[in-house]
Parts: structure tokens; C-alpha cells; sequence
């Protein structure tokens, strides 16, 4: 038996074992398909996958943007609004595809995820998703660390720090109020002000008076060392 003979021999009984294997291609005349994926739960500042499946029984452009204003998808990915994040744009796929993408949202609210499958002007199949983006929580013992790390980065002393009484109140989810003093024999410094988990870390900005001295202290104007 030849070498060719024996490797049509090898894939015919490989296709009678595993019936699948002689239709791993996709049917050409099958109707393109697209699915989006995106993860339930969508926290400001934390990266998301979003995820498209689907089939193409030829090579289609995939295009996925995302809406901030979770506006309705309009009927092409050409007419996207400026505002919009592209998360892929024309990608080939084909047959039957799985492409992942990741999203930090930056804002509270419900945001539109929209995805186009074929030509970016008149597209075979599109699909969407609504998610309502949910601001995180800030954990109360982060609010408390926050008013002797910042006091530590503007140059307090660390005796300052030790002698440092704080009082930090919630004032939303993402938010705390907080009051504090230091004072030992000949020092005294009393503080307030808040503290904020953004899209970019935890924040802060206090007014502090220090031996009769004001200082305003914010996560922008820490010393640099």
C-alpha cells in the first residue's frame, strides 16, 4: 500500500470512529449567526469580557462597540455614535467562531454592547446587550487606611501618624466622610474630608490645619519620593 493509500485509509477510519471529524467545517449555505456574551455583573473600574460566538459559513467582518449612553444599536457599525468604544472592529472569522474582548466601563449607568457580523455598512446578523454598570463598593477599612497613608505621603511625621485618632463615615457606596486629629504635648492637627473609589483607584482630599497651619491634602499633591 502506497503512502497516499495508507493516509486516505488512516482519515476515512478516523472519520467512521468520530463521525464529528468529517464535519468540523461549517454547511456554506448555513445562515451566519452571532451571540454576545457579557458578564453579569459590571463594576465601574473593573475590567469585563464580552464575548461573541456564532457561525460564518465564509469569512465575515465582526465589528463589537459598546454605547456608554446604552442607546439601541443602530442598524450598521458604520453609524455608530462618536462617543462609542470599539472593542473589535472588522475582524475576519469564520466558521464557527469564538472571539473574546475586554471593557473597563468608567461610569455608572446602563451601557450598550452591539455587534455587527458581515459587510460594516450592511451587516448579515447583529446582535446586542444591555448591562447596567454598577459603581463598586468601597470597603470601609480601605477609608480608614487612606487618611494615615495620605498624612505618611505628605511628610507627617511618623509620631503624627501614631497619634492619629480618625472617625470615617459612609456616604454612599463608593464614598466616606472622614474626621481626624493628632495631638501630643506642643503638636496639634485636626482634619476632614473624603475619600472615593473612581474608575482610576481610590481618592481622597482633605483640609487639615496643622500648628495653625492650613494644608489642603489630595491623591494629585502627594511628595514624590
Amino acid at each position: 500500500m502506497g503512502v497516499r493509500s495508507a493516509t486516505a485509509a488512516l482519515i476515512c477510519g478516523l472519520a467512521l470512529a468520530w463521525p464529528g471529524i468529517a464535519q468540523a467545517r461549517i454547511d456554506p449555505y448555513a445562515q451566519p449567526t452571532l451571540v454576545l456574551e457579557v458578564d453579569k455583573k459590571l463594576e465601574v473600574g473593573h475590567r469585563a469580557r464580552v464575548t461573541a460566538t456564532g457561525i460564518a459559513p465564509s469569512l465575515l467582518l465582526l465589528t463589537i462597540f459598546v454605547d456608554p449612553l446604552g442607546a439601541t444599536c443602530p442598524p450598521a457599525a458604520t453609524d455608530r455614535p462618536a462617543r462609542a468604544k470599539v472593542l473589535i472592529s472588522d475582524l475576519s472569522v469564520g466558521d464557527a467562531y469564538s472571539v473574546d474582548a475586554r471593557y473597563r466601563p468608567m461610569r455608572p449607568g446602563t451601557e450598550m454592547f452591539c455587534g455587527y457580523l458581515g459587510p460594516s455598512d450592511a451587516p448579515a446578523v447583529k446582535a446586542s446587550e444591555a448591562r447596567i454598570v454598577h459603581v463598586a463598593l468601597l470597603r470601609a477599612a480601605v477609608a480608614r487606611h487612606t487618611v494615615p497613608l495620605a498624612l505618611r505621603r505628605h511628610g507627617f511625621a511618623r509620631r503624627v501618624v501614631r497619634a492619629l485618632e480618625q472617625h470615617c463615615r459612609r456616604t454612599s457606596r463608593d464614598a466616606f466622610a472622614c474626621r481626624f486629629k493628632a495631638q501630643f504635648e506642643g503638636y496639634k492637627l485636626v482634619g476632614k474630608g473624603g475619600v472615593r473609589l473612581t474608575a482610576d483607584g481610590v481618592t481622597y482630599r482633605f483640609r487639615v490645619r496643622a500648628q495653625g497651619v492650613h494644608f489642603v491634602l489630595t491623591d494629585r499633591n502627594e511628595e514624590r519620593r
